[in-house]
């Protein structure tokens, strides 16, 4: 079954951003969206996971500027699991809603510094895998430095997890380094290594290897296309995802 720690790590990482604050990558960037702006980030992933499990996974993004370092999110999902020795199981999964402020501006020397802090609500079926049946509570921070047209990006967060449904389960922490390189105005290629870290209950840690892409369709249109492969045996161990950004307003 499918843990509630699992289900919040799913939930807190799989609809971050690069540079700009944009997908594919997971790592948390330290921009926020501008005042007033409306970002819709659309996705879908596909991951293959150690057990034969198969997962597929609509992903959909609202990021609102609610002030010039200010930023509100909400990260909403539709997932199909199948396991070849049990039923398929389609629903919506838990939801993240989540505040993000940059602490300090980037400099020539120094990194931008941002905070986000969010609640996963147990909006997915519990019963049927796809939710925890708790609600959990994450703070992050995350540093962002650019030179060029090229960027990196790191996070360090921790997860507060309700134990409702297993109170054998621990609170834990997770982390992300990438970063992003253009090699002209339309294209930039990524990488990234995330994951979670101890203490854990489960085998749901994990530690990835993103590589992907973005293609700049116009200045408020972005493709993205990338491979996640597991570098533990017990996460999942390859997956894909492609996805559209939109700004609005």
């Amino acid at each position: 079954m499918t843990s509630p720690r699992a289900a919040l790590l799913f939930a807190a990482l799989t609809l971050a951003s690069p540079a700009l604050a944009f997908r594919p990558l997971t790592t948390e960037d330290a921009e926020v969206t501008a005042p007033r702006k409306l970002d819709l980030e659309l996705g879908w992933d596909w991951s293959h996971r150690a057990d034969e499990a198969r997962k597929s996974v609509v992903l959909g993004t609202l990021n609102y500027g609610l002030a010039p370092r200010l930023e509100l999110d909400a990260d909403l999902n539709w997932t199909l699991m199948h396991r070849p020795q049990g039923p398929t199981v389609g629903g919506a999964g838990d939801s993240l809603f989540a505040v993000k402020g940059v602490l300090s501006a980037e400099t020539p020397r120094l990194p931008a510094l941002a905070l986000r802090a969010g609640w996963k609500a147990p909006t997915g079926d519990a019963a049927r895998e796809l939710g925890s049946g708790d609600d959990d509570f994450l703070l992050m921070g995350a540093a962002s430095k650019k030179w060029g047209g090229h960027s990196a990006h790191a996070m360090l967060g921790k997860v507060w997890v309700g134990r409702s449904a297993d109170p054998t389960l621990k609170d834990y922490v997770f982390y992300g380094v990438g970063a992003d390189v253009a090699l002209n105005k339309k294209v930039s290629v990524l990488a990234e290594v995330f994951g979670d870290g101890p203490p854990s209950t489960d085998s749901s840690d994990e530690a990835s290897l993103r590589l992907g892409g973005i293609y700049t369709i116009s200045e408020r249109l972005l493709l993205d296309f990338s491979v996640r492969r597991s570098l533990k045996a017990s996460a999942h161990y390859w997956g894909t995802s492609i996805g559209l950004t939109t700004t609005f307003f």
